[in-house]
């Protein structure tokens, strides 16, 4: 009868620990679904510790209430663009075509890969582009990829 007392004990504690493990999950899931600015520093700490970090060439050509994009900087930033020379820190940026992504600031340094159409990277570092002249604003971005699309 012993055994029995034993198993009986180990299933209470696997129920104890699998209460902590579903409430913990569903507080963060409640975290998430409420509070975008918590999900978002969730998804730059992700892409600091996981995503391939590098540096990529950002540009934009300033109109009067946006900014399009030119051929040489091909990523779209995902949030609204009256002031899109300010980057932000967890700012999200997605490739409309292909866009290299370098070891280093600049095409001297190598390619580790390009980006494709709908990759989408992350800022990692306040960056506030510099006016190259006729309107365009443009610098090298250091960036982290990260997960893109409806289930990000």
């Amino acid at each position: 009868m012993s055994w029995l007392g034993g198993a009986l004990a180990f299933t209470k504690d696997c129920f104890a620990w699998t209460g902590v493990v579903v409430g913990g999950v569903t507080a963060l899931l409640l975290a998430l679904s409420l509070d975008p600015w918590a999900r978002s520093w969730i998804q730059l700490i992700g892409a600091r510790s996981y995503g391939l970090k590098g540096y990529v060439y950002i540009e934009f050509k300033k109109g009067e209430n946006s900014c399009q994009l030119t051929d040489r900087g091909q990523l779209f930033l995902l949030r609204e663009q009256s002031n899109c020379h300010d980057i932000k820190l967890g700012d999200k940026l997605l490739a409309q075509s292909g866009a290299h992504f370098r070891a280093g600031p600049g095409i001297s340094y190598g390619s580790y890969f390009t980006l494709e159409k709908r990759d989408c990277v992350i800022a990692l570092e306040d960056k506030t582009l510099v006016q190259n002249g006729e309107g365009l604003y443009g610098d090298w971005l250091y960036v982290a990829t990260v997960a893109c699309g409806l289930f990000q």
